[in-house]
């Protein structure tokens, strides 16, 4: 069983609202009662979750009538609690609580966690992005070799399309005035 028979119990109580016997969360839940501290302590705190008019007296005595037959004890378990063992018992509110606080808390770990794995999954993609360009930091050879020449004029002699935007514009480089065409940078594709 990977869950407290505590909370197995409390389960139990908060599915049957026709209520649930002693003896029934027992048997379903295979509990070993064969130590009578352990069952004593265990019927305590189920008589505590768990409404019974035959035994109510008993778990109200618990607090306030010490060292008396008056609340339940490995003394009286025989006489004053086994008999109403097989009788329908009620979950409490505060039990109800209880149990819903523990669902609300299992919940709350399981976010927690896949947020958890979130997160770090987040901080190695941020990591990778830094360090995989710094490890694989190659410089891009470009992909022309630029010549610089003095002879700006001896533009005639390249190559063009004999669209109107490349004559307008080879017209516009010999016709310019400004009597800066002493160098010329001409690329070259490899």
């Amino acid at each position: 069983m990977s869950k407290s028979i505590y909370f197995e119990t409390l389960r139990l109580g908060f599915e049957n609202t026709n209520g649930i016997s002693f003896n029934e969360v027992v048997e379903r839940l295979n509990i070993d009662l064969s130590n009578i501290t352990f069952e004593t302590n265990y019927a305590i705190w189920f008589y505590s979750n768990f409404y019974n008019g035959n035994i109510e007296s008993l778990i109200v005595a618990q607090g306030i009538a010490t060292n008396s037959d008056f609340r339940i004890n490995e003394r009286n378990l025989e006489t004053r609690v086994r008999k109403h063992n097989s009788e329908k018992s009620f979950i409490k509110g505060d039990a109800i609580n209880k149990y819903i606080d523990f669902l609300e808390l299992e919940r709350t770990r399981k976010s927690s966690t896949t947020a958890t794995v979130i997160s770090l999954i987040s901080v190695a993609i941020a990591i990778s992005s830094i360090v995989i360009p710094i490890m694989y930091n190659h410089n891009p050879q470009p992909p022309y070799e630029v010549i610089i020449t003095n002879d700006r004029n001896n533009t005639a002699n390249s190559k063009f399309d004999n669209s109107l935007d490349c004559k307008s514009g080879f017209k516009d480089v010999n016709n310019n005035k400004t009597g800066s065409t002493d160098t010329l940078d001409v690329v070259k594709p490899k």
